[in-house]
């Protein structure tokens, strides 16, 4: 229930409604984006963790009863609680407790963070013994990769992996690679590559399903561990206003923190886990279904998703595309499952019930899960999404609306930083280029939009993503503090140029993504993302008003304090 809606609470005022419809709490004087018919209003209430009626002020008023604690919103923005539909809680807030390598700009800089990490005793070092590291940026060693031998350099007695930044490759030492039993003859399921030197030998670098080579040696937190790294994460999210999740890739150990989180009641949030897949076969079928029971015991927890990945990355060659690389035009990258496969896939995980969620970064790799879903031939309404969609061909644009297939936007990549200018143009030229990321070509064709972060691979702040879907340049020269204004605003005049600026979508539209559009793909429209009487109180306040700010400051606002169910679960700012 509610224990405040922020501090100080105002006095409580006389009764003046039955008990039955008094409300829990008040906030008038706010301005209230409801996503809905209703258009703004100014007042809420609350009663019992749900809506009990959305207002103007005087109408709310109306029922304040003897125990209501009413509190003056001083004109900031309330919001439908956020969904972020593509991340990875559970696997980020893991990699929180490894070395981070997100800043390094070239190799020598990832191996002193390395060294640093390793030269120090951290909780886990005795019992678990790996050196583990995440956040690796791969433009840092795009012109010196790394190496198993280089690796060594930091240490020849402990095993050591490197993830990188979008989680599609690591780098291992050869102490790694001997406890992985990786050989030149080692071969890796679902398009997975190990990748060989001049001499036939395996250099230390694992791509897709080959990092499931080392994943089987690895380390597993213990579930007290998981658990409270998961939790920690999960307030990271409440402090950015997000309510609703749909974790991308949730195997056994990720869905048993989840499990033990909602067992406990410290759930703080509404979770739908998209289900590991790979190689499928019968077995693996009834393990889903098997999961999708055991894990959807609790209403803040649900597992009858299942993802599915349709190929890898443009950075590393294994994205698919209709038509060759630039840069390697022998290569096209490899769908991960034929487009049979693929099929036989999305029309039995369709059958058995699950909603389908699929990585697809290139043109071949999203029209061939548009044909998996095109044939299947139901109509259950399971809300299936295709994620990422860096490259569309445009003939595939209407037919997201045609066969109501989600589109999932991780609208933070869409601006021209080191990936794009350094990795990814050089592999797609010109004319590709020109239409990366189509959010506003899917939008105008009808498509649903729904929104995601990918955290940990980008930001978690659906704020900093919003500002990016608008302007389609970087996010982080935002202004965050007024003190810096003129220096921020003097570098805010060296931004590079809009990434394709006519696929820049409305303010309205990428709120609608995270809200309305995550309530659907959810499936829990019914009860999360609009503010209505009846659906639950799940919102969040903002310092700003966003719709009021210039598009370039609208990552600069901050979550004042976010509610799930009537419960604050995160208070940033006080105010009176």
């Amino acid at each position: 229930m509610v224990a405040s809606c922020a501090a100080p609470v105002a006095a409580r005022a006389r009764p003046v409604t039955p008990s039955q419809n008094q409300a829990d709490a008040i906030i008038y004087n706010a301005r209230i984006y409801t996503a809905s018919d209703a258009g703004w209003q100014s007042a809420i209430a609350i009663k019992g963790g749900k809506i009990l009626k959305v207002g103007s002020d005087a109408e709310v008023k109306n029922l304040t009863g003897a125990q209501t604690k009413v509190q003056d919103g001083e004109g900031r923005l309330i919001l439908p609680g956020l969904h972020d539909c593509h991340v990875h809680l559970a696997e980020g807030g893991a990699e929180l407790l490894q070395c981070r390598l997100n800043s390094a700009t070239n190799q020598g800089e990832v191996l002193e963070l390395l060294k640093k990490w390793a030269a120090v005793k951290h909780p886990g070092d005795d019992k678990y013994k790996w050196i583990l590291a995440a956040g690796l940026p791969l433009p840092a060693v795009a012109a010196a990769p790394l190496t198993c031998q280089i690796l060594d350099s930091v240490s020849s007695t402990r095993p050591l992996l490197v993830y990188a930044e979008d989680g599609h490759s690591a780098w291992l030492n050869s102490k790694a690679m001997q406890m992985a039993g990786i050989t030149a003859a080692s071969t890796a399921p679902c398009g997975g590559i190990v990748e060989l030197d001049l001499n036939g030998q395996p250099t230390g670098c694992l791509r897709e399903g080959a990092l499931a080579l080392v994943q089987k040696v690895l380390p597993v937190l213990s579930l007290k561990e998981r658990s409270n790294a998961l939790a920690n994460a999960i307030a990271l999210a409440n402090s950015f206003g997000i309510t609703s999740a749909q974790d991308a890739h949730a195997n056994e150990e990720v869905l048993t923190a989840y499990y033990d989180l909602a067992k406990r009641k410290k759930l703080n949030l509404k979770v739908v886990a998209a289900l590991h897949t790979g190689v499928m076969t019968p077995k693996a079928y009834d393990r889903l279904e098997k999961q999708a029971k055991k894990y959807s015991q609790y209403p803040r927890l649900q597992a009858h998703s299942a993802k599915i990945f349709a190929d890898g990355v443009v950075e590393s060659h294994t994205a698919a595309l209709l038509t060759p690389y630039l840069d390697q035009p022998e290569k096209r990258g490899d769908l991960n499952y034929s487009p049979e496969e693929l099929k036989a896939i999305v029309k039995e995980l369709d059958r058995r019930g699950f909603q389908i969620h699929i990585h697809a970064i290139g043109d071949r790799a999203v029209q061939t899960a548009l044909d998996a879903f095109e044939a299947k031939n139901t109509t259950n309404d399971l809300r299936h999404q295709i994620a990422h969609l860096q490259l569309v061909h445009p003939d595939d644009y209407g037919r997201f609306k045609a066969l109501n297939i989600t589109a999932n936007c991780q609208a933070a990549w869409a601006f021209q930083d080191k990936y794009i200018k350094d990795l990814t143009a050089p592999l797609l030229g010109d004319e590709r280029m020109s239409r990366v990321y189509p959010f506003g070509s899917l939008k105008n064709a009808g498509a649903r939009l729904a929104a995601g972060s990918d955290w940990t691979v980008s930001t978690l702040n659906p704020l900093d993503a919003m500002q990016v879907a608008v302007t389609r340049q970087s996010y982080e020269l935002a202004i965050k503090d007024a003190k810096n204004f003129e220096k921020l605003k003097f570098e805010k005049l060296k931004q590079e140029a809009p990434l394709n600026a006519e696929q820049k979508i409305a303010l309205q539209d990428i709120v609608g993504a995270y809200t309305t559009g995550g309530a659907y793909v959810n499936h829990s429209e019914g009860q999360t993302g609009s503010l209505e009487a009846g659906k639950t109180a799940d919102l969040v306040m903002l310092d700003k008003n966003i719709f009021e700010l210039p598009v370039t400051e609208i990552a600069g606002a901050k979550v004042v304090w976010t509610m799930v169910d009537g419960d604050v679960v995160y208070e940033g700012i006080n105010f009176n």
